[in-house]
């Protein structure tokens, strides 16, 4: 987000290399210039890692290059950026249809190429436009031993102007256009697009704030959804009250709707998922710990998931299809807790709690299904970070998360951390406790290990 290099020089230059557990291996460099009102930013990295799983086709390389131009006028500002994302996997496990099946080695090769250019333009005082309009391409072709490869193209464009007067009113427009080609999907080729005109705007109350938004969405030609947003902030000394509610969509994807595969099949009359939600909280200051607490409800009609009925199991119907879930039903409560400034004259450069509890009512009509049944109920964070002495840190992360028809799992990550005025070295320990865990429950392998403990070395230097 930097539209300049703040460096005597104008110039800057970053390097960075790590090595870790599984051969793992990653080198980034980056280089930035400014020159009076241009500035140009470049950066490349390659990642690659073995596999976790002894055996197991889950090895990976990504490499990946960005470049951006951002020319700084006086009353306007224009950013120009590419970039180019190539990724070589193993995929063992994922889209098998049988034990058999999971045991083949498989690979995927993903590619995407994006680009975007923004105009902002003050026209006068406090107004002004912005224009934003962006382009990505990805192709993917996945490969089993003995088959041709199965693959696909998706091509997104979006665009969009935004008048804004001051930070109180902001109106715009938006168009989206999507095309996907794919041997996987019904027809091989579809095409879509959808629009939105939006409205935002804020009042001071004098004691309290209002926010809200209210948007048109036209999907498919046909289908159009109105949205609102309502938010009051109150405050009360150092202390904050908020109110807020809304309604949003999910509209399907192109995989939703036209999927074709041995194990996940599309469904062209799946509807878009909607949710009302509705949040009431409080920001805190306690003897000095910055503390937000919140309890929130969320209502989505026809949510979107990957099921099986019985009438499938019945018929020996092994793969899953798109369909809407009736209703899910959610209330929870979440909570934050930063005492970094009290605790900082000890030593402590961080010191954040966070715990957040879920209920989930789903009255799920179906017999099987991927998402819906996998809900978030329970998670709690402890993140630490203790100067040891000048420019050396000790970082912790503790997580305890449970799923919904998951067992609960604990991870553990520790780090330390040395400075000096341009360069520095980093150890990292993730999952210190060697804990055994199931990550994603979507991915069927032979043996649902983790990764275990992993062990990784930085070293990075600025100029």
């Amino acid at each position: 987000t930097r539209k300049a290099v703040a460096t005597e020089s104008g110039r800057q230059a970053g390097v960075k290399l790590e090595a870790g557990s599984y051969e793992y291996l990653r080198g980034v460099l980056s280089l930035a210039k400014t020159e009076g009102k241009w500035s140009h930013f470049v950066s490349g990295q390659q990642q690659e890692s073995d596999p976790y799983i002894s055996g197991a086709d889950l090895g990976y390389k990504v490499r990946q290059g960005n470049y951006r131009m951002s020319y700084q006028a006086d009353r306007y500002n224009t950013v120009l950026g590419v970039g180019y994302l190539d990724k070589d996997f193993g995929a063992q496990g994922f889209f098998g249809t049988s034990p058999a099946a999971r045991d083949i080695p498989s690979s995927e090769n993903s590619i995407q190429r994006h680009a975007y250019v923004t105009h902002d333009h003050t026209v006068v005082n406090d107004q002004s436009v912005d224009l934003a309009i962006s382009y990505r391409q990805h192709t993917d072709r996945f490969f089993y031993p003995g088959f041709a490869p199965f693959e696909h193209e998706t091509n997104a464009l979006q665009a969009r102007i935004r008048y804004r007067l001051g930070e109180s009113l902001v109106a715009g427009y938006e168009f989206n256009q999507e095309d996907i080609e794919s041997s996987s999907i019904v027809g091989n080729e579809h095409e879509r697009d959808y629009s939105s005109v939006f409205l935002y705007g804020s009042h001071d109350l004098g004691k309290a704030q209002l926010a809200a938004s209210l948007s048109w969405l036209e999907y498919n030609d046909s289908d159009s959804y109105t949205l609102p947003v309502l938010g009051l902030t109150l405050p009360l000394g150092t202390h904050q009250l908020y109110l807020n509610g809304g309604k949003s969509i999910r509209v399907p994807t192109m995989n939703d709707l036209y999927l074709n595969q041995p194990r996940n099949k599309g469904n062209p009359l799946v509807k878009p998922e909607k949710t009302t939600s509705a949040e009431i909280g409080a920001r805190l200051n306690l003897v000095g710990v910055q503390t937000r607490i919140g309890a929130f409800v969320r209502e989505t009609e026809d949510a979107i998931d990957f099921t099986r009925t019985q009438e499938d199991a019945d018929n020996n119907i092994a793969y899953f299809t798109a369909r809407n879930v009736e209703k899910i039903d959610t209330q929870g409560i979440e909570t934050e807790l930063d005492a970094t400034g009290v605790l900082a004259e000890y030593g402590f450069q961080k010191a954040t709690l966070g715990f957040t509890w879920m209920d989930h009512d789903i009255p799920n009509q179906y017999l099987d299904a991927r998402y819906t049944k996998l809900q978030l109920v329970r998670q709690a964070t402890l993140g630490l970070a203790y100067g040891l002495m000048d420019g050396l840190v000790l970082s912790s992360q503790y997580k305890y998360e449970e799923r919904d028809n998951q067992e609960g799992f604990i991870l553990w990550d520790l780090g330390l951390k040395k400075r000096y005025d341009t360069w520095h070295w980093q150890v990292g320990i993730d999952n210190a406790l060697d804990e055994s865990y199931i990550d994603n429950g979507s991915v069927e392998l032979g043996s649902l290990e983790s990764p275990g403990r992993t062990f990784r070395f930085e070293i990075a230097a600025g100029f």
